[in-house]
């Protein structure tokens, strides 16, 4: 049975900031003054159900969104927010730069001799290892197919996207002893080089990058 959620004011207001609709947007849509429908993203007045209907669509959600927390498309929305949005766009520049720079060195391949093979410049890679840059899409392509990868590979799914915004402050010791040691399964060598290779990033990021590397190669 659904129930009405005590926040869902902060709900649809955090969508609405999600998504950069205005109060103004909203009001003008429900026929109601920007007035009114502050006070409602207050939680000092209830909207109707047919408005909530209107704004759902208005949003491109299930009206079952406002709801309940099942829908994965809330934490694709709060990426978009000015506060995790850089940091996400950082955050999964590094993980990709990190798996990029594991895969090359377990096929033996040098930057110079990738160079080779995929047409891009020595200095461009080392640009990309060195998370100078961002990797283009077609560049990426290009390396992945040396790499014998499929480029979906490097995409993330929405446990991790969910992991990154609930789990800024781990870090790397708190992660070995649940993700490994925890589960009993043993560290082969694999994960020592993985492992070790990360403690050189910045402990900021090294929970969140680990996580992500770790789920992608233990689903292979």
């Amino acid at each position: 049975m659904v129930q009405i959620p005590e926040e869902l004011h902060e709900k649809i207001k955090t969508i609405r900031m999600s998504l950069h609709f205005s109060i103004h947007d909203c009001a003008k849509l429900l026929g109601i003054s920007q007035g009114n429908y502050l006070a409602f993203e207050k939680g000092e007045t209830h909207l109707s159900l047919p408005d909530l209907e209107i704004l759902a669509l208005y949003f491109g959600l299930p009206l079952g969104a406002f709801f309940t927390d099942q829908y994965k498309r809330l934490y694709q929305l709060t990426l978009l927010q000015d506060s995790i949005r850089p940091h996400y766009q950082l955050l999964r520049q590094k993980v990709i730069r990190t798996q990029l720079s594991l895969e090359r060195q377990a096929a033996g391949l040098t930057l110079e001799q990738l160079g080779e093979a995929t047409g891009i410049s020595l200095e461009t890679l080392q640009g990309y290892e060195d998370d100078i840059v961002p990797i283009p899409l077609d560049d990426l392509q290009k390396i992945c197919q040396q790499l014998g990868k499929h480029i979906d590979a490097f995409f993330p799914d929405d446990r991790q996207i969910a992991e990154t915004l609930h789990l800024p402050g781990q870090n790397m010791d708190d992660l070995v002893e649940e993700d490994i040691f925890g589960e009993g399964d043993g560290l082969d060598e694999s994960f020592v080089q993985i492992l070790t290779k990360l403690r050189e990033i910045p402990k900021a990021d090294q929970a969140e990058i680990a996580r992500e590397i770790l789920y992608k190669l233990k689903a292979e």
